[in-house]
């Protein structure tokens, strides 16, 4: 069942059960101590959140997400789907522009439609990318990772169709990042 979070702007997000008591004592516990190390030690903890089946409709989205992708300098479709603690799944997919600079990946158009729609907090993401060997996030969209996500929170990559699924998180993706800690 698909639901609108905003009926003006439009944006689709499919509904899911809320995670909200796991994942919000989880960012209350852990969000202080691994937003202040570089690499925290809980890194897998996040992981036990999310059940198998949840997973598998995070990847599922993020293919389908990748069906709209606007590409035709590339020809290289990429989705992404977000698990909020509010239940919903959040998708974006790569929109290119013959100004390359301004092309936007799968990732930062995603995580931009639940922000924008009012979820800053995260269980899970999945992206699908590639037909032979999944694709994975850039350096720009690993830093926007950072910034609305922890460090455990658990990232899954997936070709296009079917095959191996690669787990990690996002302080895997990116150790030692800079983030708002340090501009205080």
């Amino acid at each position: 069942m698909w639901g609108l979070c905003d009926k003006k702007l439009g944006h689709q997000v499919k509904k899911r059960k809320k995670y909200e008591s796991d994942a919000q004592k989880f960012f209350k516990e852990e969000r202080n101590v691994c937003r202040s190390v570089p690499l925290c030690d809980n890194i897998l903890i996040m992981s036990d959140i999310i059940d198998k089946e949840s997973v598998d409709d995070l990847i599922l989205s993020a293919r389908e997400a990748a069906e709209s992708a606007y590409c035709p300098y590339s020809k290289y479709p990429v989705g992404a789907a977000f698990l909020g603690v509010d239940g919903e799944i959040y998708t974006g997919c790569n929109v290119e522009n013959a100004a390359y600079g301004l092309s936007i990946c799968a990732e930062r158009t995603a995580i931009f439609n639940a922000v924008g729609c009012g979820c800053r907090q995260f269980v899970a993401m999945a992206m699908a990318g590639g037909q032979k060997q999944a694709a994975t996030p850039c350096g720009a969209c690993r830093q926007v990772l950072v910034e609305f996500c922890l460090p455990a929170m658990p990232v899954y990559f997936a070709n296009l169709t079917d095959g191996e699924v690669t787990e990690t998180t996002v302080g895997t993706l990116l150790p030692l990042a800079f983030g708002k800690q340090y501009l205080k």
